[in-house]
């Protein structure tokens, strides 16, 4: 069954966030050396042993500017997993920018038709 743009946003928007997920056990956590990457990258791996699709995310040190609406957020790199999605016995993923996650969003932009697929093919 193949979504529109708006259930597509649905589906991304109801993806674990890890990121998200690691830095709210790091507030509960007085470690100073809790590293959020580290522990993002161990719980994508377990996402993967339970063939669980999520999200891994990479803030960039620079910030993005829309060419539409002028609209400045921090840049960030989204890799969508998705372990049930075989392409030469690979796990799949997929990377969308947050500057294209706000064209689409707020600019009615449409999805990749890349991305479309991808995320067509999350249960």
């Amino acid at each position: 069954m193949k979504y529109s743009d708006k259930n597509l946003l649905s589906i991304y928007d109801q993806l674990p966030d890890l990121l998200a997920i690691i830095w709210e056990r790091q507030k509960q956590t007085s470690d100073p050396k809790y590293d959020v990457y580290t522990k993002q990258d161990a719980l994508a791996r377990e996402s993967e042993l339970v063939n669980k699709s999520c999200i891994w995310s990479m803030p960039y040190r620079h910030i993005y500017t829309c060419n539409i609406c002028g609209s400045t957020s921090t840049e960030i790199k989204n890799r969508l997993v998705n372990p049930m999605i075989m392409i030469d016995t690979a796990k799949q993923s997929i990377i969308i920018l947050e500057c294209e996650l706000h064209e689409i969003r707020s600019q009615n932009k449409v999805f990749p038709e890349s991305l479309k697929f991808f995320l067509n093919a999350i249960k």
